[in-house]
């Protein structure tokens, strides 16, 4: 569902604009102080924006299968909870006849339906949406110069057509290792995605490379054991003290205790993280000195990889 608003007094507590609410199921769009937020449900508040006076705002929910999320002007604003189908009916306004009435104006409202996985923001809002086209067909040329550079020949990175993770062929602790490590990348044919593998033998991490950059896997090779439940930031760190800042990582699973490989195309990325731009290889360095200890054998120093 979408419309236009425009608010044209002071904030009050909780004016609803528009929302479909029987209990437990249906979401709100409404205003709450300074923001325009979204209810999910009646049990999730998400604040999606500031609201500016006498200036018309574009609000989407977008509920897909397994998950749901809000637009402001276009641009994803945040995921939101996904508790079921949206309610049967909706009102305008008021979330019932003279009761939290919205001090503004509503311009133009829309429910519509998509088949599944044809949902495309830069094309079916109540917008102008050249701006959004050119944006997104920049991403995209953007993404593909990406992709292509993490194929590029160099040292100890293998470009194949599906991702290999050969187990070790004897036991580290009583046997030297043969396996040696490897750097597999794996493009998909739009040039607009990309899996790379970092693999030895023994254990493998995998990395979905789309919106963003995602740790979709990590593995015990020779057990077929995976320990990856959910997508998260790589790193998150503060800077003087302030906001939390993420390192890559993505958005949009509906669930959190485990990952399913059907939801890895639908995950999005946050607006403000930092984002991927490619990786390198090199020979180990030296972190810090070390020297073996009591009765260590020698070591070499870095590890030779």
């Amino acid at each position: 569902m979408c419309d236009f608003l425009r608010r044209r007094s002071p904030a009050q507590p909780q004016a609803p604009d528009q929302g479909s609410l029987p209990g437990g199921i249906g979401f709100l769009i409404c205003q709450r102080d300074e923001d325009w937020v979204v209810l999910v449900g009646g049990v999730g508040v998400t604040a999606l924006a500031k609201v500016q006076l006498d200036t018309w705002t574009h609000l989407v929910v977008v509920q897909e299968v397994g998950r749901a999320a809000a637009y402001v002007n276009g641009v994803k604003a945040a995921d939101l909870p996904h508790l079921g189908n949206a309610a049967p009916n909706f009102a305008l306004g008021a979330t019932a006849p003279g009761k939290e009435a919205f001090q503004g104006w509503v311009a133009e409202a829309r429910v519509a339906t998509f088949a599944p996985g044809k949902f495309d923001p830069a094309a079916d809002f109540l917008l102008d949406t050249t701006q959004l086209r050119q944006a997104k067909a920049e991403a995209e040329a953007g993404r593909a110069q990406l992709i292509v550079s993490l194929t590029k020949p160099r040292a100890g990175v293998i470009v194949m057509a599906t991702l290999d993770e050969p187990a070790a062929a004897t036991d580290w602790l009583i046997m030297p290792p043969t396996n040696k490590v490897t750097l597999q990348v794996q493009p998909a044919v739009d040039q607009q995605t990309a899996q790379f593998r970092l693999a030895n033998g023994l254990v493998s991490r995998t990395f979905l490379v789309s919106a963003n950059l995602a740790c979709i896997g990590l593995r015990r090779s020779d057990k077929d054991a995976e320990f990856v439940r959910v997508v998260k930031p790589e790193v998150r760190f503060k800077v003087n003290g302030n906001g939390w800042v993420e390192v890559g990582g993505m958005t949009g699973a509906p669930e959190q205790a485990y990952l399913v490989e059907d939801w890895i195309r639908k995950l999005d990325t946050k607006p403000d993280p930092f984002h991927f731009t490619g990786f390198t290889t090199s020979q180990p360095v030296t972190p810090y000195p070390w020297q073996p200890k009591f009765s260590a054998p020698p070591m070499p120093w870095p590890p030779k990889g």
